[in-house]
């Protein structure tokens, strides 16, 4: 299969639940171009990601669980605060979950190019059956409706943090979100791992998580200070 096809179908994902989460943003919507360079900042991030965390990969669960989360939300929740955070655009809470979600986005769609390019040519190193083809399907599709998601909605989560802080709430916040992010994503991650305990924590895990962040994004939206101005 042509290398470009493998690169699209990893991106794709990542395009439409930025498409999802955009399109949310239903009072003020950011400016296209800033939302992309979010993205791209934000694929651009798992680079020192994949760095930080090479010497703890011989420590399979730990990394897995603890030092991915970590590192893999540090980086994605920098790119927002130092490339759009303080930005004039940010001017509503529902920012913090459009730019965190599409710096997730970006991250996670550089990380699917890694694990479709691999399961495409070294199949065996994922532990899938079947042809290279077979394995290239199963990868995506497992990471188009959970890891890719995944890693919006632990965007969206400190995101939220972050567009609090912004308009008045304690930046302890911050902190909070952060943690909380961090703490679903090792739970993510170790229910992947954990085969047998896979299918009814994920079950549970992902509409908690969705249920978590379409409150944020409801109460965002009610507290924007363009809830009530005129549409011109």
């Amino acid at each position: 299969m042509n290398p470009q096809i493998i690169i699209a179908m990893a991106v794709a994902p990542g395009i439409f639940w930025l498409w999802y989460f955009y399109q949310r943003d239903t009072l003020e919507p950011e400016p296209r171009g800033q939302v992309l360079k979010i993205f791209l900042w934000g694929a651009f991030s798992a680079l020192p990601a994949i760095f930080l965390e090479i010497p703890f990969g011989g420590l399979s669960l730990l990394s897995t669980v603890v030092v991915a989360p970590l590192v893999e939300e540090l980086c994605k929740f920098y790119v927002v605060k130092t490339k759009i955070y303080d930005h004039d655009e940010f001017d509503e809470p529902m920012d913090g979950i459009v730019y965190g979600t599409a710096a997730a986005l970006g991250f996670a769609s550089a990380e699917n190019i890694l694990y479709l390019m691999a399961a495409y040519y070294a199949p065996e190193s994922l532990n899938l059956s079947g042809s290279a083809v077979s394995s290239l399907w199963s990868t995506f599709v497992l990471r188009a409706v959970l890891s890719v998601p995944g890693h919006a909605l632990w965007g969206a989560i400190w995101g939220y943090a972050l567009g609090l802080a912004k308009f008045g709430a304690p930046r302890t916040v911050i902190g909070t979100g952060v943690v909380l992010a961090i703490l679903l994503h090792g739970a993510f991650n170790f229910l992947v791992s954990t085969h047998l305990l896979m299918g009814l924590g994920l079950f549970v895990l992902i509409p908690l998580m969705w249920g978590m962040v379409n409150r944020r994004i409801a109460v965002s939206l009610r507290h924007s200070p363009h809830r009530d101005s005129p549409k011109l």
